[in-house]
């Protein structure tokens, strides 16, 4: 993670986001992705849940124009907002479904989300 002097995430990070090859990501490393951008968001331990069973990843940005600038990164990655995203809410509330490629569709492996509980 990189930041720049005022504690936002710098333009190597964002670039990185939006860029991500897909590609090569799909369908073991999508964790790695989510991590990168885990590493570059503020208060994730209180902005993110991850209901394991259903796959379903909700983050929100806590109202920080650097989170907010990390999910534009995101929605540039057109390929992964694509697959992935499900729904958002005003506010800066977003849904994923974060599946493997298979045909039962089954949630992917958060292991370093593996505290965070979905009420």
């Amino acid at each position: 993670m990189t930041f720049d002097e005022n504690g936002y995430p710098d333009n190597t990070t964002i670039s990185e986001i939006e860029s991500f090859d897909m590609n090569m990501m799909v369908p073991t490393n999508i964790s790695y992705y989510l991590k990168l951008i885990w590493d570059n968001w503020e208060y994730p331990n209180t902005s993110w849940k991850y209901n394991k069973n259903t796959g379903c990843l909700q983050i929100s940005t806590c109202g920080w124009s650097g989170n907010e600038e990390v999910v534009a990164a995101m929605k540039r990655n057109y390929l992964f907002w694509t697959l992935f995203w499900y729904g958002s809410k005003r506010g800066g509330h977003y849904w994923f479904r974060i599946y493997t490629y298979d045909p039962v569709k089954l949630p992917v492996e958060l292991e370093f989300l593996e505290k965070q509980d979905d009420k």
